[in-house]
């Protein structure tokens, strides 16, 4: 209970909800709305999604790499610039009219890079921002308030999709939430430089 009483804490688990519900949007309707919306075969769009997902892989090491040596550390910052790039993704398909395979595969690789990407940095801040004791615990909150995301988020943007006849308000819907995302993590940065100052 004194986790959920952390600030810090929920900001980055909060934040974790919108992710890891963006991801997993990602991964269930990416296949159906390349094939529904660019007349893709179903065939290279599963190739478009195992791209997407060999990218996010590789993010999550590469983001570890990019925090460690480029921001020493500065995990905020990356979950910030991971944020803004996987509004502009689902901005970018939200905008499309039509697209070739071979359009939709740089786009894809940045948007699974970005949003498939994250889990690594997320739970090394969520560690990082309790005492060392409590590490465990606070992974353990962190993911449990970032898993509803996964449950919440897809369920909503398939609605949208029923509801409108068009997979382009389910991807806006994904880059609004993003810019919920980047404001409580802007938030989280405030409060950390605040704390660091005073200790």
């Amino acid at each position: 209970f004194n986790m959920v009483k952390n600030k810090s804490l929920m900001l980055v688990s909060f934040s974790a909800m919108g992710l890891n519900g963006s991801q997993m949007c990602l991964n269930t309707y990416l296949v159906l709305f390349v094939y529904e919306k660019f007349g893709i075969s179903l065939v290279l769009s599963g190739i478009l999604f195992v791209i997407s997902e060999v990218s996010g892989t590789l993010g999550r090491i590469a983001w570890g790499m990019i925090s460690d040596f480029l921001f020493k550390g500065n995990r905020i910052v990356i979950l910030l610039i991971i944020t803004v790039l996987t509004a502009f993704s689902s901005l970018t398909v939200a905008l499309m009219s039509s697209a070739t395979f071979w359009l939709l595969v740089p786009i894809f690789i940045v948007f699974g890079f970005s949003v498939s990407g994250f889990n690594g940095i997320w739970m090394n801040l969520a560690s990082e921002i309790v005492p060392p004791q409590q590490a465990g615990i606070s992974s353990g909150v962190s993911i449990t308030f970032g898993s509803i995301g996964v449950m919440l988020v897809p369920p909503i943007f398939g609605l949208m999709v029923d509801q409108t006849g068009s997979f382009t308000f389910g991807w806006l819907f994904i880059s609004g939430l993003m810019v919920l995302v980047f404001f409580m993590l802007s938030y989280l940065a405030i409060i950390n430089k605040k704390e660091s100052k005073m200790g």
